[in-house]
């Protein structure tokens, strides 16, 4: 399918309905969407829109990342269309906070604020959770 005629996504969260084969594979890349071998039904992705601006001529055009995985797919990459074809989009989960973290500045206050009122903490326990998280993580870059 060609760029002027691809239809883009909504920005969100989405899942895969069936296994799609994907014609770039390589196997050297173990963690990487863009390389795996087959995107497995029950995977889920974010979805992105982005705006390509050349010389005043804008498109829009989606890039998808694997949520847990590294790397994305754009619409250049050779299994996109097959991929876009079985995605069906689903309620965002916390699993795509990090990729929403990326899109916009969120303050670390936002953050705490809303753990609290998703999941009834009080603010207490929130920081000392996260507080946990972030010594956990200084702990593994120091070893």
């Amino acid at each position: 399918m060609s760029d002027e005629t691809r239809k883009v996504l909504p920005e969100g969260q989405y899942v895969l309905t069936q296994d799609v084969t994907n014609p770039s594979a390589d196997r050297r890349h173990k963690r990487s969407v863009e390389f795996m071998v087959t995107w497995t039904a029950g995977m889920k992705f974010d979805v992105r829109v982005n705006t390509f601006d050349y010389d005043g001529v804008k498109a829009d055009y989606n890039t998808i990342k694997g949520t847990g995985w590294y790397g994305q797919l754009s619409s250049t990459h050779d299994g996109f269309d097959a991929l876009v074809a079985a995605l069906v989009p689903v309620d965002r989960t916390t699993d795509s906070l990090a990729h929403r973290m990326e899109k916009e500045y969120i303050s670390n206050e936002t953050i705490l604020e809303t753990m609290s009122e998703v999941y009834g903490w009080d603010m207490d326990k929130v920081e000392d959770f996260v507080a946990t998280l972030i010594a956990r993580e200084n702990d593994k870059e120091e070893s």
